[in-house]
């Protein structure tokens, strides 16, 4: 009977057995598929490794193109004392290059006004070139065109560098302008043009405790300062003034011989002009002057209005 049970049992075997084999079979190629996909797969995962990297690339790149190391040299360097001195080096010596009469005047004067125009053409009638400005620069052209035109020694100047260009040195600058702050103001922009041993003259009523202040100012920046009464208006301006300069002592020497030579002269040729001493005293004298003046007008009318009004006398009474 043994042998009997054994065949069915041998023949279940084998039929396990061929069910065995296609199951591996059906594992090796799952597994086969399986390698395929994760083959697959791998790229597709190592694809944003790749833009993450490359992202993390491209930002040095972008703050390559705005550095933010380089700007404090720039502003160093422009801030600095030495920059500064050399772009005023650099602003005369450009306009040293293209101004004409360079170094040929012997004085300037700002503010062509009636007053200015007539000093200036008195100035060239005794022999002295002389450059000129005025803060509306038209007026300058319409000078030279009219009560200047075919005086080749009267020189017309479009900006501040280019007058004093035309300066010889030391440099001698006179302002007609009105009393008070633009005075100061031409002061300030004529500093930084200017050298040590220059000198800036006042030729308007300026109130003398100004002239005081201002006088110390430029002493200090190493310049020299004039306040000088003028008188005479227009008509002593074009044939002779009466001068009256004070300020620093140090500047008298630079202008004595112009100014002696264009002011009214006595009978003895004796010039009315000479030094009445430091700081304001030359348009503290004005003032005097201007008070004595004014009062002889007033006394003048007071006088003429009781003859008239009060006595009745007619013109030629009086």
């Amino acid at each position: 009977m043994a042998p009997k049970r054994n065949k069915p049992r041998g023949r279940k075997k084998t039929g396990s057995n061929a069910k065995g084999k296609a199951r591996t079979a059906a594992k090796k190629k799952a597994a086969k598929r399986s390698k395929k996909k994760s083959a697959n797969k791998k790229p597709a995962k190592k694809r944003p490794t790749v833009k993450k990297k490359a992202a993390k690339k491209k930002r040095p790149a972008a703050k390559k193109k705005a550095p933010l190391k380089k700007a404090p040299p720039k502003k160093k360097a422009g801030s600095g004392k030495k920059a500064l001195k050399k772009t005023k080096k650099a602003t005369k010596t450009k306009s040293r290059i293209k101004v004409a009469h360079a170094g040929e005047a012997d004085i300037a004067l700002i503010g062509l006004a009636v007053m200015g125009q007539n000093l200036v053409l008195n100035m060239n009638d005794k022999g002295y070139k002389v450059a000129v400005f005025n803060r509306t620069v038209s007026k300058v052209d319409d000078f030279l065109t009219g009560a200047a035109r075919g005086l080749d020694t009267i020189f017309g100047a479009h900006s501040l560098e280019e007058m004093v260009a035309m300066l010889k040195k030391p440099r001698k600058v006179m302002l007609l302008v009105k009393a008070g702050a633009a005075v100061d103001a031409f002061i300030d922009m004529l500093i930084p043009h200017l050298d040590k041993g220059d000198l800036i003259i006042d030729g308007g009523n300026s109130h003398f405790p100004d002239t005081i202040r201002r006088t110390h100012y430029l002493a200090e920046k190493g310049l020299l300062y004039i306040g000088t009464g003028v008188s005479g208006g227009e008509e002593g301006a074009r044939q002779g003034p009466s001068m009256m300069p004070g300020g620093n002592p140090k500047a008298w020497p630079l202008v004595k011989e112009i100014f002696q030579a264009i002011c009214a002269q006595t009978p003895e040729g004796e010039p009315c002009c000479d030094w009445v001493g430091e700081n304001g005293a030359g348009h503290y004298v004005k003032m005097t002057h201007n008070g004595i003046e004014y009062g002889d007008m007033q006394l003048i009318c007071e006088a003429y209005q009781l003859m008239k009004e009060g006595l009745g006398m007619s013109n030629q009474e009086m």
